[in-house]
């Protein structure tokens, strides 16, 4: 299983958003919908299985241990919704793997 957690003022509390992720305040209400990935190298993707609080994404895959050692870069786009318009903005990220992932751990990245 991996996760992937996002943040926003709405999905965490702006106390936690701001104070202890020290994130930025803006104007902008920042919905996200739905978040995808892709490891690079191998070109795999992982199913969705569940989505915790509208936050944590669950991402499943019966061979996760294996694509994470045979890849370095991972595709994330993030899916969301800017000030409650209809229109969807997708983001793309790209996580580079600097040092051993372990099963309970990280995807490290820079």
């Amino acid at each position: 299983m991996l996760v992937v957690g996002t943040y926003t003022p709405d999905s965490w509390g702006g106390g936690f958003y701001f104070n202890y992720l020290e994130g930025i305040k803006s104007d902008k209400k920042i919905k996200i919908t739905n978040v995808k990935l892709r490891f690079v190298e191998t070109m795999d993707t992982l199913t969705l299985k569940e989505i915790r609080e509208e936050r944590e994404y669950i991402f499943v895959r019966q061979n996760l241990l294996d694509i994470i050692d045979n890849n370095k870069h991972l595709k994330l786009t993030v899916y969301y919704l800017e000030n409650n318009s209809t229109t969807i903005i997708e983001k793309e990220f790209t996580l580079v793997r600097y040092k051993k992932t372990y099963p309970t751990g990280t995807f490290p990245h820079s």
